[in-house]
């Protein structure tokens, strides 16, 4: 195993009525990336557009880690 692919990365979201935030932290806590996007709040603008502004924060996280996304 290389130590790139043994790098821990933990990703929390936040989402509701006004925006979403993801953030990506390594293994100490240490955030190495954020991204962020529209309301996520399923109730208020349908599964499907909720599930589009969560994903849209993620890949912007990645994209600010400069780390191409992938499964966590």
């Amino acid at each position: 195993m290389t130590e790139k692919s043994a790098q821990v990365i933990v990703l929390g979201v936040d989402g509701g009525g006004s925006h979403t935030r993801a953030r990506l932290a390594n293994a100490q806590g240490e955030t190495i990336g954020n991204g962020e996007a529209g309301a996520s709040n399923p109730h208020a603008i349908g599964m499907s557009a909720a599930a589009h502004e969560i994903i849209l924060a993620i890949e912007r996280a990645f994209e600010d880690a400069h780390m191409p996304r992938q499964p966590i």
